[in-house]
């Protein structure tokens, strides 16, 4: 089975890079994950791509699975994902725009 990254490359699934991603996110609440957890989360992986009977999932595909998995075991996780997550560097800009946009319709 391979996942298809956002520039089209495949790579083999690779069970180390979900444990990765989601001690990362673990990290990000002061969370640790139990072995048992861990286990759980790369076999739901596993078992929830493999049903979905393709050579090649994408990268969000598997960014889901990995989410499904995550709210199963610890929900906080799951709504951790640094991706989502607005920059601070563009804070700034972004607070600009609010206060253009609040002073044209006032």
């Amino acid at each position: 089975m391979y996942v298809i990254k956002k520039d089209g490359t495949r790579e083999e699934f690779n069970v180390d890079k979900i444990i990765a991603a989601v001690n990362k996110s673990a990290a990000r609440i002061l969370y640790e994950f139990s072995t048992d957890e861990i286990a759980f989360i790369c076999q739901f992986a596993y078992d929830r791509a493999e049903s979905l009977k393709k050579d090649g999932i994408t990268i969000q595909e598997m960014h889901n699975i990995v989410e499904g998995a995550l709210e199963r075991v610890n929900p906080a996780v799951a709504k951790s994902d640094g991706a989502n997550m607005l920059k601070l560097d563009r804070l700034e800009g972004l607070l600009t725009k609010l206060v253009k946009i609040r002073e044209a319709i006032m």
